[in-house]
């Protein structure tokens, strides 16, 4: 069985996911997903389309770690309420 064109590894062995597969990477609606990949916040690759049929957008999964690890926050300590002291 052979993988369709658009999920096949490029040279690096790299995988373009599909925004279902960014939803669950990052345990977000696919709404989301989706907005993520058109607004511009996420590394895309689009290709194809016609003009009845739209573009296919797909993410690098070399960036979209490269986005992880860049978007990534360490939580600090708690914010102190002051007593006026």
């Amino acid at each position: 069985m052979s993988e369709s064109p658009q999920m096949s590894a490029d040279p690096a062995g790299d995988r373009l996911l599909r925004a279902s597969e960014v939803m669950q990477r990052l345990g977000v609606s696919r709404s989301t997903a989706y907005r993520l990949m058109s607004d511009g916040t996420l590394p895309v690759v689009r290709f194809g389309g016609s003009k009845h049929r739209p573009r296919t957008i797909r993410v690098r999964e070399q960036s979209l770690n490269k986005w992880m690890e860049e978007n990534e926050s360490c939580a600090g300590p708690p914010n102190q309420e002051r007593d006026g002291s």
